[in-house]
């Protein structure tokens, strides 16, 4: 089922800042209408114009809480000048988060404003939803949810190099002897006298001319290599188990509540248009949005009006003040200080 969901913003730069982040969360700029104050008024005041449209000006009726018996003008007339009405027509899946986004970014509380008693919440109605102030939650229940988280540690393993050993090989050149028996052999020529008979037959052999040879032989050493394994080198692996203690911290979300009265949560909203004004000069080109910056003026105008601190200088409190703003883990401190000293210095000042 479709729903209309609004949001009353003070300023067109804070309308128009949630129109870009209604667009980027999927929300098609044809279904987002931003109407100023005086467009308003002046659009009203025609019956042609409240016929044409009578299901935006009954949306409208609706957000300010107007009777059919009470002239809307009335509820109109009761908007500050530069005041923006941001309408988003949303299905059912969509309108939870566009009036979470309107909230985030400074939507104000209607009945506030007309009665100056402060309300928060969110108004409903059979098809529709309507944002009025900060941190509302749907269906009119003044509830917020605060997610409260912690880290847990899981220590695993995972291998890692720690060094080891590099191993090489090279050949190298050694000198070596061996004693090895050769033999050589010597021609001897000797002559001896002798007397025997000559047979006819070999008379004639005897007479001819022969040569004869008697060689000599000798032995020399022949050098053979082969390759032989002499040594190994092995080279092994002994895992060992041992224990380590793994030191780290965890993140974990600190719950701390502090009671406002209801004149202070008044008071606060008085000044609020000058927190504002001082996060445009201070904050605007830092990235960080009112909302953002928010609870540090909260903080320092909480501290204005404690006892303990609303009689002291800044310069005498702002240790103390850094401590206890570190101790509640809302940010750094050199990006709130200024925020916070502000919320000080306007409590002090009421």
């Amino acid at each position: 089922m479709a729903k209309t969901v609004m949001g009353l913003f003070d300023n067109r730069e804070n309308a128009q800042t949630a129109v870009r982040d209604l667009e980027s969360a999927g929300i098609v700029r044809e279904h987002i209408d931003v109407r100023m104050s005086e467009e308003l008024l002046s659009q009203y005041g025609g019956a042609s114009s409240r016929e044409e449209d009578e299901g935006f000006w009954g949306s409208v009726r609706r957000f300010f809480g107007m009777s059919e018996e009470r002239d809307i003008g009335e509820g109109i007339q009761g908007m500050s000048p530069g005041d923006a009405l941001v309408v988003v027509h949303a299905d059912d899946a969509q309108a939870d988060r566009v009036a979470e986004i309107l909230d985030e970014h400074g939507a104000v509380d209607v009945d506030e404003r007309r009665t100056g008693a402060p309300e928060t919440g969110l108004r409903t109605e059979a098809g529709r939803a309507t944002p009025a102030t900060r941190g509302a939650a749907a269906g009119g229940e003044e509830e917020r949810r605060i997610p409260v988280a912690e880290e847990e540690l899981r220590v695993g393993k995972r291998p890692a190099s720690r060094g080891g050993v590099r191993i090489y090989t090279r050949t190298v050149e050694r000198p070596v002897e061996e004693d090895v028996t050769l033999r050589d052999e010597k021609v001897q020529v000797e002559r001896r006298p002798v007397d025997r008979p000559v047979s006819a037959a070999s008379e004639d052999e005897l007479f001819k001319e022969n040569t004869y040879e008697v060689r000599e032989q000798t032995e020399e050493p022949v050098v053979e290599k082969r390759a032989r394994v002499k040594e190994e080198v092995r080279v092994r692996k002994e895992p060992r188990e041992r224990k380590e203690t793994v030191r780290d911290t965890v993140r974990g979300t600190d719950v701390r509540v502090e009671s406002l009265s209801p004149e202070e949560e008044r008071e606060f909203a008085r000044y609020e248009s000058e927190f504002q004004s001082d996060w445009q000069a201070k904050y605007s080109r830092s990235g960080l949005s009112y909302e953002q910056v928010l609870p540090g003026y909260q903080y320092g105008y909480h501290l204005g009006n404690d006892p303990r601190y609303s009689t002291s200088s800044w310069p005498e409190i702002e240790s103390k003040v850094q401590r206890d703003w570190d101790a509640r883990g809302q940010g750094p401190w050199d990006r709130f200080k200024d925020a916070v000293r502000s919320g000080w210095e306007r409590a002090h000042r009421h």
